[in-house]
């Protein structure tokens, strides 16, 4: 039998698997790999004024770390708050925006706190600052037993040092120290409630500024 005018049939054939193989390959290669990891955007409802909590960002003596507290949680259902600490920051490599995220169990609690939160990364005990922090974003997400999202609150907060000039992310609220206050690092933030904390420089027309030395510091706002 003469098999060579069968050739160019099968020449075609081999052909087209190799096309429709090299397809399915190339699809496979460049699929997105899903690991886990990909974000859900979850619309989450910002909290009515009557739930909201009172916020108080306390920075450190160095300002490398800040302090959340959070008391006044009237949120029915809600079991527990998550938290992500935003900013951005200058390494060297322009600026770039960082987080730092957690959550927090209620337990019944109205209040919980979440000490020395780390401006930066450690790593096998290795700590390092990020440099350059000035502004960032809180955000307070509430969940019921089932993950299920409540509401949430969001606020600008601002970190400053070395200066009598003091105010908000957006200019909206200034505050000017009557003398310089060498070494002390102040943050400016909307409280949403009335806060009581011994940090607390000011609070007006919807901020509070907290200072990291826990003093008085006169001054006269916008």
């Amino acid at each position: 039998m003469n098999y060579k005018k069968y050739w160019p049939f099968v020449a075609v054939i081999v052909f087209a698997i190799v096309v429709v193989g090299g397809i399915f390959a190339f699809k496979k290669l460049t699929a997105p790999i899903d690991n886990g990891s990909t974000s859900v955007d979850e619309s989450v409802p910002d909290l009515p004024q009557s739930q909201w909590p009172i916020v108080e960002l306390i920075p450190s003596s160095d300002g490398h770390y800040v302090s959340l507290n959070v008391t006044g949680i009237n949120v029915p259902t809600a079991t527990s708050m998550d938290y992500i600490l935003e900013y951005k920051a200058n390494n060297g490599v322009g600026q770039t925006t960082q987080g730092v995220p957690g959550t927090i169990q209620l337990n019944g609690q109205t209040g919980v706190s979440r000490d020395s939160i780390l401006l930066g990364s450690e790593s096998s005990g290795h700590i390092r600052f990020d440099s350059g922090v000035e502004t960032g974003q809180l955000t307070l997400r509430f969940r019921d037993g089932n993950g299920k999202l409540l509401g949430k609150v969001v606020s600008d907060w601002h970190l400053q040092t070395n200066t009598t000039d003091l105010s908000s992310v957006d200019g909206s609220f200034k505050y000017t120290l009557s003398k310089a206050a060498t070494g002390v690092w102040f943050i400016t933030i909307k409280p949403f409630g009335t806060p009581s904390s011994p940090n607390l420089v000011v609070n007006q027309n919807g901020y509070a500024i907290y200072s990291s030395d826990g003093k008085p510091h006169a001054g006269s706002s916008n």
